[in-house]
């Protein structure tokens, strides 16, 4: 308990200061304060990456050893990196407004990075629909294996293919260019998204050892009742209880909402935003990634304690 409260202060500390840092560095010569962006963008991405082959190390090491405890770590990875997807998503189409004068278009960057969140979903997808823990950590363990050959593909898709997209910043051919300001505060960016990725993940997994107990507890329930319907000669046959469904295994209907929100609110929001300043645009951004990361925060630490009253 005490490093899990350890990492959410944490991760309040260094986000607050990656703002600042985001804030204070001087203006980019050719974007503008509109470069700002990529502080919350380009670490967005870079932990949905992070977030994938975590699952893939998870699933990997679920079919090595057959210990249910890999797979909550790779399932709820890939939760996480969902959220994380999606808000690299919405920030793209924040960032790609006033530089591009749309919020999508059809570039191989944005197709592939679409692709690769509905994948995951699919992977979400795939275990709501398996009862059967064993069954379900051994087949969603592979697609969390076979899926995680798309991060490369995304991320080098704008050297392979003419995008609009710009190349990437820090792996790429050559040198990274970029002024060692910028380079402090994003690298500054990274580790703090990377903590907040921690804080979330470490929860995320709690969330999950609950709903194995609570499926245990439902497993139990259900022998229990299978062994009161056979009674003794002469004895009446009492009704079982009714299943309320409350003990029942139900991943999370919705991990992705605040990101997807914002995707919401930006479309509805096009037609007004479009006279924005720049530091408006920042503004947008940024307010909308930490709303976001609030929301998903206190929507986990909510399901935490619903769950934890159906185990108990």
């Amino acid at each position: 308990m005490r490093t899990g409260r350890t990492l959410e202060v944490g991760a309040v500390t260094t986000m607050a200061g990656a703002l600042v840092l985001s804030l204070a560095v001087g203006e980019e010569q050719t974007m503008g304060n509109l470069a700002r962006i990529l502080f919350v963008h380009v670490p967005a991405a870079w932990l949905a990456y992070l977030a994938f082959v975590i699952t893939l190390l998870g699933s990997a090491l679920y079919l090595i050893r057959k210990d249910l405890r890999w797979d909550r770590l790779a399932a709820s990875s890939a939760e996480v990196g969902v959220f994380f997807t999606a808000l690299t998503i919405a920030l793209g189409m924040i960032w790609g407004k006033p530089t591009w004068g749309v919020w999508w278009t059809w570039d191989a960057r944005l197709v592939l990075t679409a692709i690769l969140l509905f994948v995951y979903l699919g992977y979400l997808a795939l275990r709501r629909s398996i009862p059967d823990r064993v069954s379900r950590a051994r087949r969603s363990a592979w697609l969390g294996m076979v899926a995680v050959v798309q991060i490369p593909i995304v991320h080098f898709s704008v050297l392979w293919w003419r995008t609009l997209h710009q190349p990437p910043t820090v792996l790429r051919p050559g040198e990274m260019q970029m002024d060692p300001p910028f380079r402090a505060a994003l690298f500054a960016s990274l580790f703090a998204f990377t903590v907040v990725y921690a804080a979330l993940l470490r929860r995320r997994i709690e969330v999950a050892q609950l709903d194995d107990l609570a499926e245990e507890a439902a497993a139990s329930a259900e022998r229990r009742v299978a062994g009161a319907a056979v009674t003794a000669p002469g004895v009446p046959e009492t009704a079982p209880p009714a299943d309320t469904g409350e003990a029942r295994h139900r991943p999370g209907a919705a991990p992705f909402l605040a990101a997807s929100t914002l995707v919401a609110g930006a479309l509805v929001t096009a037609s007004q935003s479009s006279s924005l300043s720049p530091w408006g645009w920042v503004a947008y951004a940024f307010g909308a990634t930490y709303a976001s990361m609030a929301v998903y925060a206190i929507w986990l630490a909510a399901r935490q304690c619903s769950r934890a009253g159906v185990a108990g």
